[in-house]
């Protein structure tokens, strides 16, 4: 299905209206994405990034909605399917913990997609959330926490939720700036701190080993990839396999890969790497212009998730690549996106 919405994302891209500068970069693009799915002979990231520029064209304001909906839907519709007892519970012990997944294939699942619909709520809803909605948002989340035991996602929900909370008594003047400079220097600094621990992660270093703990083993998968594949221009296939199907197939070994950045570097090549960097930094300086602080509070807080999670780059999950549309499009610095009225 990806790859029939990417060959129809490449004709709306292409025989769209478009600026010079739009032209320059399809010409650039294309090529490029098409290569990369050639070399790593996986769609998600091509997929995305073309998505992002075929809805340049769109109606974004529409696209928001209808994410929103579309991704509150899905999840309504797999609970409903859990409940009825088509999908099964897929149980997980951590660390004497017990998670459920509730339909989904892992229990990680649950609290991930709430954090996206978090996020695509406060942003689609930013002029006009409530004190009330941030407190139904922090209960709802709290029976998913003690079920699914999701502890990144839903501690990004809390900050997510904090923070939307003191923007209502600040001023999102003063704070652009500061929020700018930290969304640039935490985008790097996640870049680098990714690459050195999937370096030098060995387990005879203490604080590695400790982190390595605390990240569930996820440091470790990033040394063992990082010394099987070597970062390529358009990157390379490599072997995933996923907790779902290790538990279904108990014969295959767990091979997880749960880093953005080094997934982007790894499987989809340098090129790819450089060109989500730079969509993310021109996200961050559109937010900046147009004193959008949610929009650069919930930028910085997936910057971070990309760390421990690869669906920074999928864009039925991260709100920001959707918005990220604005930023190739001919919007001055006054003009603004206003959704839901």
């Amino acid at each position: 299905m990806k790859i029939i919405l990417f060959v129809l994302g490449c004709f709306i891209v292409v025989f769209s209206k478009k600026s010079l500068r739009l032209w320059t970069l399809v010409i650039f693009l294309i090529p490029m994405l098409l290569l990369t799915y050639w070399y790593s002979r996986n769609i998600d990231y091509p997929f995305s990034i073309l998505m992002l520029f075929s809805i340049v064209f769109l109606d974004i304001d529409e696209v928001c909605r209808g994410f929103l909906v579309g991704m509150v839907s899905g999840v309504i519709f797999v609970l409903l399917l859990f409940v009825i007892g088509v999908l099964p519970d897929v149980v997980q012990v951590r660390a004497g913990v017990t998670r459920h997944s509730f339909g989904f294939s892992l229990p990680l699942i649950l609290p991930a997609l709430y954090f996206c619909i978090c996020s695509a709520f406060l942003y689609s809803r930013r002029r006009i959330y409530t004190m009330k909605s941030l407190f139904f948002l922090f209960l709802f989340q709290l029976p998913i926490y003690y079920f699914c035991d999701g502890r990144g996602p839903l501690i990004l929900t809390t900050i997510l939720l904090m923070g939307a909370a003191a923007l209502r008594h600040s001023s999102s003047i003063k704070l652009r700036k500061f929020f700018m400079i930290m969304g640039l220097i935490m985008l790097f600094l996640a870049l680098i701190l990714s690459i050195y621990i999937a370096k030098k992660y060995n387990v005879s270093n203490k604080y590695l080993n400790e982190l390595n703990q605390n990240l569930t083993g996820r440091p470790q998968w990033w040394n063992l990839y990082w010394n099987m594949y070597h970062p390529k221009l358009f990157g390379q296939q490599i072997i995933r396999v996923g907790g779902a199907t290790a538990i279904e197939n108990t014969s295959i070994d767990l091979m997880i890969l749960d880093n953005g950045y080094l997934s982007i570097l790894l499987e989809y090549g340098i090129v790819s790497l450089i060109f989500f960097l730079l969509i993310n930094v021109i996200t961050l300086i559109r937010f900046y212009q147009s004193n959008d602080v949610m929009g650069l509070l919930i930028l910085i807080l997936w910057i971070i998730y990309g760390i421990v999670t690869n669906q920074i780059y999928f864009i039925d999950r991260n709100i920001i690549l959707i918005i990220a549309a604005f930023a190739f499009k001919n919007y001055s610095v006054q003009q603004e996106v206003r959704l839901y009225g």
